[in-house]
């Protein structure tokens, strides 16, 4: 799933920031997912348009981590994402 395009499955999923988490819903299965803060400013960037490349340099540039680990967490979070129905994947 390398430098992925995605974008929020705004039709089926809600999102609310409470401040120190993050909570989306999924309209279609009912199930919600807590986010920490940094899956909030994940979370946040996607719904900016933000592409993989981005998403990892501005995470990299804030935390102290390895542009190729962040890469791998990040491409993993995709997916579940992508697995739960909260992102569609290779999207424009």
């Amino acid at each position: 799933m390398s430098n992925v395009c995605a974008r929020i499955n705004s039709r089926d999923v809600v999102y609310t920031n409470l401040g120190n988490e993050g909570v989306i819903l999924n309209l279609r299965s009912k199930y919600y997912f807590t986010l920490n803060e940094t899956g909030m400013q994940i979370w946040d960037l996607l719904t900016e348009g933000a592409d993989e490349e981005t998403i990892v340099a501005k995470l990299c540039d804030e935390y102290d981590v390895e542009p190729e680990a962040c890469r791998r967490d990040l491409q993993e979070l995709m997916r579940q994402f992508a697995a739960e129905g909260l992102i569609l994947a290779n999207a424009p």
